[in-house]
């Protein structure tokens, strides 16, 4: 019988996709163990309750708050190995499962291009329901923490994810709002409040700028961790899987959770089978 580790930091999407990863493992009898962290929970505190040994001598199933968390003390090759990231992997079936349309094809394998096609098709969704909006602040903070930007600075210090990672990021996210039609001069970037200027300055910079017809772009870290949230702007959450979510809550996007659970099951199977 496989030991299984399911390890992450809880948020709203994995409330619905834990439950099906952990009902195929039982199907494939396996025996489970789930340790969760409270939404917000510091990447210091998550590595200093997690066991190194128990991670080494367990089938792992991990999101990627979990993998950089204990990133320092595991080598790269034992994370890429086991199942370190794999539940945001599994989120990501939200984005097949979303009715978006693209060519992969000629996307090829770009994990950025499907991400600017996905962003795109969803910025012009809220558009026409919404309006085009007044401005677009896109915070930069947390932006590497989930993919497509994660893998992008995956061998990037801390340092230079911070900054490099989180430019190329807004690069990146920025592209794809100007192809779904808003005008360049509407765009901005919000500054990293860790290293640039003191948090207390920037939230308030930040409440200001809740304006009705205003965007944010804020990764959904950002809000779990600094409590940051806006009442009259409108705010899309990164990564795509959880924007997803979002949208499919309040009505303006409908997903087939039937298809996302045959193919989490699926993705579930084939993850064991090979460990």
């Amino acid at each position: 019988m496989k030991k299984v580790l399911i390890v992450y930091r809880e948020n709203d999407l994995f409330k619905d996709l834990v439950p099906i990863v952990e009902s195929e493992l039982d199907n494939l009898g396996c025996e489970n163990e789930i340790v969760s962290f409270n939404e917000g929970t510091l990447k210091e505190e998550i590595a200093q309750r997690l066991s190194i040994k128990s991670l080494l001598e367990s089938v792992v199933i991990s999101d990627l708050t979990v993998l950089s968390s204990v990133g320092d003390k595991l080598s790269h090759e034992v994370t890429r190995a086991k199942g370190y990231g794999l539940l945001d992997r599994l989120s990501e079936e939200l984005s097949l499962a979303s009715g978006t349309k693209t060519d992969e094809t000629a996307l090829g394998a770009s994990g950025i291009g499907y991400f600017q096609v996905s962003l795109q098709s969803t910025v012009e969704r809220v558009i026409k329901s919404d309006g085009m909006p007044e401005q677009v602040y896109i915070v930069l903070d947390k932006l590497t923490d989930h993919n497509p930007f994660f893998e992008q600075g995956i061998n990037m210090n801390r340092f230079r994810r911070s900054f490099e990672g989180q430019q190329q990021a807004y690069g990146v996210i920025k592209q794809a709002l100007v192809a779904a039609g808003i005008p360049e001069d509407r765009i901005h970037e919000e500054k990293s409040t860790h290293y640039i200027e003191p948090y207390a300055h920037w939230q308030k910079q930040y409440v200001n700028r809740d304006v009705k017809g205003n965007l944010f772009l804020v990764d959904r870290h950002v809000i779990a961790e600094q409590k940051i949230t806006t009442n009259l702007a409108r705010t899309l959450r990164l990564p795509m899987p959880t924007m997803y979510h979002d949208l499919a809550i309040k009505g303006e996007l409908i997903l087939d959770p039937e298809q996302i659970e045959v193919r989490v099951r699926s993705m579930i199977r084939d993850y064991i089978t090979k460990n």
